[in-house]
């Protein structure tokens, strides 16, 4: 999957209603923790989710490889098993052996993750389901996703490189892996090689950028937008010549924002406009979704993985 791709699943989130119907709900605003969080729909939410006990009844959720129901009756089977003292996990597969049934029990979806910007498509789906069931979307799901769910920069990039690259299943939120959502920004470039010329990019392959501080290191992120950093991957196989060299390739790059135009998700052409072979530190220009005031930037960049 590329992060193209990836980024359309949650611009195309099908949720499951309570009347059976299906919704889909676009969910592309930028969201950072300390900073734009909507801290009375996260503590309305969590205090449900205390209240209720957590999932109080059967969900869906639209995965990669089809629908999957979080069941009740499995998680009161696994009750069932652990009185009788054997630990036991209960789930329903197709013929293919993918899950289609799951129990609650043991499901790490990071329960207010979504609200601080690091919540996967499968994640999000759960929070739009309980907050119709708990009343707290009265406005529609729509305008609930717009005004309490987003993503921050490593919470697209980090779920991406978690779920979408590694192929982490949707209950394993990734949460305390460094490779996860919600990891520091430096985490993700740990082991990569990185690129100190223009002209050794091949636009075939996948990339991380990070921005860099003032010391020409990449800002770790944490904490509010003073300190937040910032990461960006590259789309493989898609180029464009550049404006000013033809013969510089320019770099489709995807990524959550609040410096674009519509702060969130966004997708545009990144040219070259210097680098220092010395430092690995590049230039760029952003391209025509991002605001005038945050056209350019410094980062480095690594190769994440070729074709």
């Amino acid at each position: 999957m590329t992060p193209t791709q990836y980024k359309a699943r949650y611009e195309n989130l099908k949720v499951r209603r309570m009347n059976g119907k299906i919704e889909t709900v676009r969910l592309s605003r930028y969201r950072l923790n300390h900073w734009n969080v909507n801290t009375a729909e996260l503590e309305a939410f969590r205090g449900q989710l205390a209240n209720h006990g957590g999932i109080d009844a059967d969900l869906s959720v639209f995965t990669n490889s089809g629908e999957v129901k979080i069941a009740g009756s499995l998680a009161k089977a696994e009750d069932r098993f652990a009185k009788a003292g054997v630990g036991v996990k209960v789930s329903i597969e197709n013929q293919a052996g993918e899950k289609t049934a799951v129990s609650k029990h043991g499901l790490n979806w990071g329960g207010a993750y979504p609200f601080l910007g690091k919540g996967s498509p499968e994640h999000c789906q759960i929070v739009l389901q309980l907050a119709e069931r708990w009343n707290l979307a009265k406005a529609g799901l729509q305008n609930y996703a717009d005004s309490a769910l987003g993503l921050d920069c490593n919470g697209f990039v980090g779920n991406y490189i978690w779920h979408g690259r590694r192929g982490s299943v949707w209950t394993s939120g990734g949460f305390t892996d460094p490779k996860g959502p919600d990891s520091r920004i430096t985490s993700y470039f740990s082991g990569l090689a990185y690129v100190r010329r223009w002209e050794d990019i091949n636009p075939v392959n996948t990339y991380l950028l990070g921005m860099v501080d003032k010391h020409n290191n990449i800002i770790p992120g944490g904490g509010g937008v003073a300190s937040a950093g910032h990461i960006m991957v590259t789309e493989p196989s898609r180029r464009s010549a550049g404006h000013w060299d033809t013969y510089s390739p320019r770099l489709w790059v995807v990524e959550s924002t609040a410096g674009a135009l519509q702060p969130g998700l966004s997708e545009s052409w990144y040219e070259c406009l210097d680098y220092k072979q010395s430092t690995g530190v590049f230039t760029l220009s952003r391209g025509d979704t991002i605001k005038p005031e945050h056209k350019e930037i410094r980062c480095k960049i690594a190769l994440l993985s070729v074709p």
